[in-house]
């Protein structure tokens, strides 16, 4: 989502590290990405429940 997208630029530019994680051919995320991502650093996780274009429900 745009607001998601917008805001995580905004925070790159403030000097913070941004990680986005691909989605599969459904649009999940996938968990083992997700765990791999995620460290002692990682202040906020940003994962859109349902996708209100393609129907996409996250598990």
């Amino acid at each position: 989502h745009h607001a998601i997208l917008h805001t995580g630029e905004f925070l790159q530019r403030q000097g913070y590290d941004v990680t986005y994680l691909p989605v599969d051919e459904e649009g999940r995320v996938r968990l083992e990405d997700l765990k791999k991502a995620v460290t002692d650093r990682t202040a906020l996780v940003s994962i859109m429940f349902a996708n209100n274009e393609i129907g996409t429900i996250q598990p």
